[in-house]
């Protein structure tokens, strides 16, 4: 090529391999990217994390706290139709079954405790009419031998014993009397029951004492406190008269003989 001839512009040659290094350099203000393992470590961690346990107290409080949650899921929990059931089947259990199941004791108690009621309701009404005859029966009493004669008859018979007499306070003992003495060691307060005992109440009872088993002392006293007398009530059943028994047609029936042996 001629001197001083144009030639075109040529660029100098430049190094390929230092561009490529260029073209890959990274931004150093870029964040860098989290490796695909370790995002996914990530990942598998978050999802695997366990749900938290509920207490029976939680579930307990939010049912409380929503009372038509049975209603409202009635067909998913199975429960909208009363049905009788065990209250728990493998794995499954019943709270409709579990509440009948209450409910069925509870309903046995109350019947089992009316019937109870009933039963001493009856007794109440059968003592009431017994003290109401074995009153008129003493009432009807002009004197002491005739007192003694409708505790025997009538007022026995109405309190189903076997044995009613009454001694009187005397300044010696006898067939019908006792001392102040006998009468306060045999009994000591106002009313004593229990077991009849030979060596204590053969006086009391006479030959009728033989086949008694149980028996009841009531003190006779007048306006004033007085001892009057004894009233002694015996019976063949052992479980008649026994200590800590009730006392209120007991305490009646001594203060209504009492005025009969005042008058």
């Amino acid at each position: 090529m001629p001197c001083g001839a144009n030639q075109p512009d040529k660029a100098p040659d430049m190094p390929a391999k230092p561009i490529k290094k260029l073209l890959k350099t990274k931004n150093p203000l870029a964040k860098p990217a989290a490796p695909r393992a370790r995002k996914a470590a990530l990942q598998t961690h978050q999802k695997a994390k366990p749900t938290p346990k509920l207490s029976a107290k939680a579930v307990l409080s939010y049912l409380q706290a929503h009372p038509q949650f049975f209603k409202i899921h009635a067909t998913a929990l199975m429960v909208s139709t009363p049905f009788k059931a065990p209250k728990q089947l493998g794995n499954v259990f019943s709270l409709h079954a579990a509440r009948a199941g209450s409910a069925e004791s509870t309903l046995k108690q109350l019947k089992k405790r009316h019937a109870q009621l009933i039963a001493i309701a009856k007794a109440n009404a059968e003592a009431t009419a017994q003290a109401h005859a074995a009153v008129l029966a003493i009432m009807a009493t002009p004197t002491p031998a005739a007192l003694s004669k409708a505790l025997q008859g009538p007022f026995k018979t109405a309190l189903g014993l076997h044995s009613a007499r009454w001694l009187r306070v005397a300044d010696a003992a006898s067939a019908t009397t006792l001392t102040a003495a006998e009468l306060q060691a045999l009994c000591p307060e106002a009313i004593v029951l229990g077991p009849y005992q030979a060596n204590q109440h053969a006086a009391l009872f006479g030959v009728q004492g033989n086949t008694l088993k149980s028996c009841a002392l009531l003190q006779l006293t007048g306006h004033n406190g007085t001892v009057l007398g004894l009233l002694a009530l015996g019976s063949e059943d052992a479980g008649h008269f026994y200590s800590g028994q009730g006392t209120d047609l007991l305490e009646f029936l001594r203060r209504v003989v009492s005025l009969q042996v005042a008058a």
